[in-house]
């Protein structure tokens, strides 16, 4: 239960401080990081409404809020979360980027799947530009660039993203498929 603290400033002012248990906000805390870790982005954001009342100021109640929202690809509320918790604490300063990433990824997969792969091409291009160091981002862009039969920029890419995890198997075998299919070209 909350403890909750009135105190008169002057006759007609009054403060209001309303406290959790630091067992009550860790509990919290762990049960939207499981939320988040579930993939349960509506469940996370319901269940950080309480707690932003009472904190407004906690900025890593707004960096998890910002992931909950960019897990639900809700750009706007997502960015304007992680400027906000940027703002109140430098710690927070990647999270905007971060989330970014997780959306042009989702959008970019999403894209993939529905073998619209010119507009898979252009969010993974984005991502590696927000991102130049994420190899994920770079396969992406092979499978979208490979999908379209663009296989010389296809190459690059999934160069890009063996240089940056080299022991990455499917980055090795995507290459493997890339070059038959230029040389068969």
């Amino acid at each position: 239960m909350p403890l909750k603290w009135t105190v008169q400033i002057s006759e007609d002012q009054t403060l209001e401080l309303t406290l959790l248990t630091l067992k009550a906000f860790s509990q919290t805390e762990k049960e939207v990081t499981d939320a988040l870790d579930a993939q349960l982005y509506s469940k996370a954001v319901a269940m950080l409404e309480k707690p932003l009342k009472l904190y407004p100021e906690d900025a890593g109640l707004h960096d998890d809020l910002a992931r909950a929202y960019a897990g639900m690809l809700e750009e706007p509320k997502a960015l304007a979360e992680a400027d906000k918790a940027a703002q109140l604490d430098p710690q927070y300063n990647g999270t905007k980027t971060e989330v970014q990433g997780f959306m042009l990824r989702a959008r970019g997969e999403k894209a993939l799947q529905n073998q619209d792969f010119a507009t898979a091409a252009g969010l993974f291009e984005k991502w590696t530009k927000i991102e130049p160091q994420n190899g994920k981002a770079y396969y992406g862009l092979a499978l979208a660039y490979g999908h379209q039969r663009d296989f010389k920029p296809a190459l690059a890419a999934i160069d890009r993203a063996l240089e940056l995890e080299p022991a990455n198997a499917s980055y090795s075998k995507v290459k493997a498929v890339l070059e038959a299919n230029l040389k068969g070209n």
